[in-house]
């Protein structure tokens, strides 16, 4: 122990280096700003991806299901009563939805616009975590008025309000003697929901079941049928079960066959940012060997001194290890402190810098969140700092060996 303390004294009068090693100290500042850059850059990086992900995966599968059952060739589904309460029964589905689904045109203040209108049974709206989240009311009443809820993006950009009317034109027409006919529906706005996702809360409408099938000419069929399981890798897991026992007709697809390009996107962006990162820390933890080298050629006599004295190579080693480990510690504690505080208040920062530049950094209209995300996971930030001490110890290393092998003799010889 008292070994330790003495190289501890000795590596940080190493460290307070005088007018004559300027040139040294400005590199181990360089190795140290650079991995408390890296390790901060790659918690924020990777927390924001996480975020991406965790909010896109819940958005996504919270409005569509975490398994849909469809019908072959693009079909309707009939008999879908039968059909959910035979998915319900199976182990891990919390709760079966018959939907129907697809592409409207709309007018409302003289303006026509496009979007989708989804209809869902009263039960399975409130039945949702997701949906009910989303909107605070009666919906089962506005439902029943065949009222009808629309987005806030929608809302706000139509000037629309409880109560206003808008009218919607279906593209399955009614056939008569003179031609093919539109659906046409007038509508009360009952409600407006909001799923802090730009595209959901700008495009969709939900009604009542019923009043979507007669919109949509779909007298007792339904669009598909969405399956919410457990977690979502139950959903996986269940898949081939579900098509097992599913009519020959219907078959089943879990989230990742049916969105599967798009979380792969997001997995290969996240891994890829991950080693590009991890890749500036390795390149700062470089420069502490540039560092040391030069502090061990600059504290040569002093080293020939200390071994002629009676220092071993095990108390030489020590000491060089500690003023190379120092610059890597130092610089992933306080990088790690400056990464996690900006993970925790990240949209708050996002607001401000866009407030003093005058600059949007976040388009909501582009990546379809109202807010900037970020997921701080304790295990990868972990990993990120076990990673850069380890970098940082293995670079400390060839140098605090070179000065442990440094001959004394050979070094005091013409002194």
């Amino acid at each position: 122990m008292r070994q330790f303390f003495l190289s501890f004294f000795i590596a940080r009068r190493y460290l307070s280096s005088r007018k004559s090693e300027k040139f040294i100290s400005i590199i181990g500042t360089l190795a140290f700003l650079g991995i408390m850059l890296g390790v901060s850059t790659l918690i924020i990086v990777t927390s924001v991806m996480n975020g991406f992900r965790d909010d896109l995966y819940k958005r996504i599968l919270g409005m569509n299901g975490h398994l849909g059952v469809y019908a072959y060739g693009g079909e309707n589904i009939k008999d879908y009563n039968e059909v959910k309460q035979t998915l319900e029964k199976i182990e891990g589905v919390k709760y079966v939805t018959p939907v129907v689904q697809s592409e409207i045109l709309f007018t409302a203040n003289d303006k026509s616009d496009g979007g989708f209108v989804k209809g869902v049974l009263p039960e399975d709206f409130v039945g949702r975590e997701f949906l009910t989240a989303a909107f605070d009311g009666d919906v089962a009443e506005i439902f029943k008025k065949k009222q009808i809820l629309i987005g806030q993006q929608m809302a706000r950009f139509h000037g629309l309000v409880p109560g206003d009317i808008i009218t919607l034109y279906s593209p399955f027409g009614i056939t008569t003697a003179f031609g093919t006919l539109p659906r046409v529906q007038k509508v009360v706005i009952g409600g407006v929901f909001g799923f802090d996702m730009y595209e959901y809360d700008r495009n969709f409408i939900f009604m009542g079941l019923a009043q979507a099938q007669e919109l949509f000419n779909k007298t007792a069929r339904v669009s598909r049928i969405e399956v919410h399981t457990d977690t979502p890798d139950t959903a996986i897991d269940i898949t081939l079960n579900v098509s097992n026992i599913l009519p020959k007709e219907l078959y089943g697809a879990n989230w990742l066959q049916t969105n599967g390009s798009l979380y792969q996107a997001i997995e290969v962006e996240r891994r890829v940012s991950f080693i590009v990162l991890t890749l500036v820390i390795l390149i700062a933890a470089l420069n502490i060997i540039s560092a040391q080298i030069m502090l061990v050629k600059e504290k040569s006599k002093s080293i020939a001194i200390l071994r002629s004295m009676g220092a071993g190579r095990g108390h030489i080693l020590s000491v060089f290890a500690i003023t190379g480990t120092f610059m890597g510690v130092s610089g992933t504690i306080i990088g790690g402190i400056i990464g996690v505080s900006v993970v925790k208040n990240i949209d708050f920062l996002r607001q401000l810098v866009e407030g003093f530049l005058s600059v949007s950094l976040f388009n909501q209209e582009v990546y379809h969140l109202e807010e900037l995300p970020a997921l701080l996971n304790y295990n990868q930030t972990f990993s990120t700092i076990i990673t850069a001490l380890s970098f940082t110890f293995l670079a400390a290393l060839y140098p605090a060996w070179r000065a442990a092998k440094l001959n004394p003799v050979e070094i005091l010889r013409y002194e």
